[in-house]
């Protein structure tokens, strides 16, 4: 299969590039080098033999010859984390930059297209939540990762996968290793019961169902 993956210079996006090489598919790699951290899992994607194409969303939304020959993109590329950002940023990579993604993927006649969305569109909820929990996004990010959904689900003449991904923990994660590092040092400051539910979600295994969904 040949595999485009965006966002591949982040933390999700790097590991999965990995395991499609592994798994014998041709493997395209898309992202930015907006931080220290991407151009340093830049050059992890090298060592392995994977290159990687800086191309923010809208720039491979124009891209025909990235997109030619494509049998499944999987897009991981996302606002998510950064700070002092209007609103309109967020919508403007988080929806417009899908929906010209997907229009592009429609008219190269790519096979497959396998959206990353986030269990952050159900917002701060108690109880066990599924599929057919109605979304309730609480934060900027969500709203659009969830008005990006929708795009993608509208998508006429290109089958679509939605995946809304939860914690996700592994190598190469520098999020969680805060937390893990803090315990690690009896520095945990442990606030409540601790009997809240968690959701989180192997790197690889994670990985292993975006190709599947692929």
């Amino acid at each position: 299969m040949r595999l485009l993956i965006t966002g591949g210079t982040g933390f999700i996006g790097s590991r999965l590039a990995q395991a499609a090489r592994g798994q014998g598919h041709e493997v395209t790699v898309t992202g930015m080098l907006n931080t220290p951290a991407e151009t340093l899992t830049q050059g992890y994607l090298a060592k392995a033999g994977i290159e990687v194409a800086i191309l923010s969303v809208a720039d491979l939304a124009k891209a025909e010859a990235t997109l030619a020959g494509v049998d499944a993109v999987i897009h991981l590329a996302a606002a998510q984390h950064e700070a002092n950002k209007p609103d309109s940023y967020f919508r403007a990579v988080n929806v417009d930059g899908t929906a010209a993604l997907v229009e592009a993927c429609r008219a190269a006649g790519v096979g497959r297209f396998v959206h990353g969305s986030t269990i952050g569109v159900y917002g701060d909820r108690e109880g066990i939540l599924d599929e057919t929990t109605a979304p309730a996004p609480e934060n900027i990010y969500g709203v659009t990762k969830l008005e990006a959904e929708g795009v993608v689900l509208a998508a006429q003449g290109l089958p679509v996968v939605v995946v809304r991904i939860s914690e996700v923990y592994g190598p190469g994660d520098r999020r969680l290793l805060k937390l893990f590092r803090a315990i690690e040092r009896g520095r945990f400051f442990h606030i409540g019961p601790g009997t809240n539910v968690h959701h989180p979600v192997y790197v690889e295994d994670l990985a292993r169902g975006l190709l599947l969904a692929a």
